[in-house]
């Protein structure tokens, strides 16, 4: 992985003319825009080393790249980097963030005589930055722009490497709904992305796409704004309930206040939903079915009843016509 220092120094050493930017980056002419008679082309050169020509993007931007590379006589391709930092408090705290284990990030906070704090952990989730940021002691006022940059830094870290993701022709991302990474983390699909379960910290968040130790990406298989157009519900999101007895009163709860059944009825269809979250562990499974004539509240039950399972998918019919489609559909989503 190369740096802006290591830019610099081949500038230096052939007398390539650039400036620096106020954020660290560093802007030159593009070699092969030159070479091509269009002088407008600009190169830039990210602070954690990723770079990219201003008027070459899209098809082709990675062999652009690659000449680019040749005409500065730099050897190896250039990909944006696991590394970056940023000075903030007038210069009084820098953070430097690097790629962890387990899709984590390794974030060390300095200043200029000594190492402040040090932790790893996923940038995205909330809770662990306001740990950090506790662990610096900082007054409020500072703390909240310590807050706003490592937020930035989230969304930066993001970019950089799936643009390094992007630019990795031999890799094609796995689509999928589920899996269980070898890490040991388990990623499932919701409509904001993946919930990624990391069982070392016992916590969750959610990821846009998630890179298991293999180097082996995931993405979700499917949009989560249109699974409901093929009658797919997923979750919107995970929350943790520390008791099942909660969890049970507050499915009980959400099904007497929709549908009007007995008792029994109740505590069965409260059991089924629980049932269908470990459907994967099990041989067998009974069918829930409801009976009964015409305008005696059958789809109302189905309806609320499986919203709340695993995984619902909802059809208007379920004839031989309509069977090979809802195979599909069923293979395509697990």
């Amino acid at each position: 992985m190369k740096t802006t220092s290591e830019f610099i120094a081949v500038f230096d050493a052939q007398g390539i003319e650039y400036r620096t930017e106020t954020d660290g980056s560093l802007i030159t002419d593009c070699p092969p825009c030159g070479i091509e008679n269009k002088g407008t082309g600009k190169a830039k050169i990210f602070p954690d080393g990723g770079f990219t020509c201003q008027r070459f993007a899209g098809t082709g931007a990675a062999e652009h790249r690659q000449e680019m590379l040749s005409a500065w006589n730099l050897e190896s391709a250039v990909k944006p980097s696991s590394f970056m930092s940023e000075t903030i408090l007038d210069g009084q705290v820098t953070f430097e963030i690097e790629r962890g284990e387990r899709g984590k990030q390794r974030v060390t906070a300095r200043n200029c005589k000594s190492v402040l704090h040090v932790d790893v952990f996923n940038l995205s989730d909330s809770s662990a930055r306001v740990k950090f940021i506790k662990n610096l002691n900082l007054p409020e006022p500072d703390a909240l722009t310590t807050s706003r940059t490592l937020i930035d830094l989230a969304d930066r870290f993001y970019r950089v490497n799936e643009a390094a993701l992007d630019d990795d022709e031999d890799q094609e991302p796995a689509l999928t709904t589920f899996a269980v990474l070898k890490d040991g983390r388990i990623i499932e699909e919701t409509t904001n992305g993946f919930a990624c379960y990391d069982p070392v910290s016992e916590s969750t968040t959610i990821e846009k796409s998630v890179t298991d130790e293999d180097g082996t990406a995931y993405k979700p298989l499917i949009n989560g704004g249109r699974a409901d157009k093929i009658g797919l519900f997923l979750a919107s999101g995970v929350e943790e309930y520390f008791a099942e007895e909660q969890l049970d009163a507050d499915i009980l709860k959400f099904i007497e206040k929709y549908v009007d059944i007995s008792e029994q009825n109740r505590a069965i269809s409260s059991k089924y939903i629980r049932m269908t979250y470990r459907i994967d562990s099990l041989n067998e499974v009974p069918y829930l079915h409801a009976t009964g004539n015409s305008g005696n509240g059958k789809s109302r039950f189905t309806q609320t009843i499986g919203l709340l399972c695993y995984r619902p998918m909802f059809t208007i019919d379920a004839t031989a016509v309509f069977a090979p489609y809802l195979h599909h559909q069923l293979e395509q989503t697990g």
